[in-house]
């Protein structure tokens, strides 16, 4: 994510937000699509990244679902949205690439076997991306408890999306000491 963008996530995120809540009943909304937000904001807290540009995440936790669940519906409203908040500006057409390419991640594909899917969203090493399918996981749990095979196989794709987390946050702690180590050494 280039965090140099001069783009403004917050407003995407209100305004998808708003929208979503006009297409989801609110049985629909309250079951799910606010548990996977909900759920999002608690992994960036407990993961200790919760600060400015966090929206972008945020969006994405909606805009999943909402692609899924309705898919023409959902295409309209996110680029009626980034056509709202286009003002001629290559930050913002940037910002509607990158977005829907992170969309595109999170969003199987018909026909796409569930683990090749996890596979994909694994190997994007993208933390946005990964930080949504594990809130999405987390809902879906919940609310699998009863269903033993899908019970099973969200918890092996929770396993996988984690561990890619935590392996890229690992890499980015070992990245910051050795840059640390490097500036006193050479001294």
């Amino acid at each position: 994510m280039n965090n140099n963008l001069h783009f403004n996530w917050a407003e995407l995120y209100h305004i998808l937000k708003q929208e979503s809540r006009k297409v989801y009943s609110q049985d629909e909304w309250d079951s799910h699509i606010s548990v996977v937000f909900r759920n999002a904001v608690y992994i960036l807290k407990r993961r200790a990244q919760y600060i400015n540009g966090t929206e972008i995440t945020l969006s994405l936790s909606i805009a999943h679902d909402l692609i899924e669940d309705y898919k023409e519906i959902g295409e309209n409203c996110i680029n009626g949205v980034f056509d709202y908040l286009l003002h001629g500006s290559s930050d913002t057409n940037l910002a509607r690439k990158i977005f829907l390419n992170d969309l595109d991640y999170l969003t199987r594909r018909g026909g796409e076997f569930y683990f090749d899917y996890i596979d994909r969203i694994v190997s994007s090493r993208n933390r946005n991306i990964l930080i949504v399918k594990l809130a999405d996981l987390e809902a879906n749990i919940s609310r699998a408890k009863e269903d033993s095979s899908r019970l099973q196989k969200y918890v092996f794709a929770y396993r996988e999306i984690f561990l890619a987390l935590s392996k890229i946050e690992l890499t980015e702690e070992l990245e910051k000491m050795m840059e640390k180590f490097k500036s006193v050494t050479h001294k």
